[in-house]
């Protein structure tokens, strides 16, 4: 259960992948827009709206990282967000980006998933 715990945690980061490297939300925002725009063809209207709603995510996640709430509140607040973040970033993408989107996220949590199982 702590695996699957940490896993699901692990795949809430996508959005904020360098967020140990970086200070700001809009540092963090932009390191999964550049991956969105190099992985899934962008186009200048895409890239703009990806970027907003990327750096208002980065945002709200560090804000719940930040908090004095419960791990498992946090987590709650984590997979809520997220799933706000997926429903906004469907309306921006096409289809085929979409897929591509989530295939990348769902190998993304496998790898990651199997880093953690290959920890203890």
């Amino acid at each position: 259960m702590k695996t699957i715990r940490i896993a699901i945690i692990a795949l809430l980061l996508i959005p904020v992948m360098g967020i140990a490297q970086q200070q700001t939300p809009q540092a963090d925002g932009k390191v999964q827009t550049e991956w969105m725009q190099k992985n899934l063809n962008l186009t200048a209207d895409q890239l703009e709206d990806v970027n907003e709603i990327n750096t208002e995510y980065a945002d709200k996640q560090k804000e719940i990282f930040a908090s004095d709430d419960a791990k498992q509140d946090k987590l709650n607040n984590l997979m809520s967000e997220r799933k706000e973040y997926h429903e906004e970033i469907r309306e921006v993408l096409d289809d085929e980006q979409f897929a591509k989107f989530q295939t990348a996220e769902e190998n993304w949590f496998e790898k990651t998933k199997t880093k953690v199982s290959d920890t203890k």
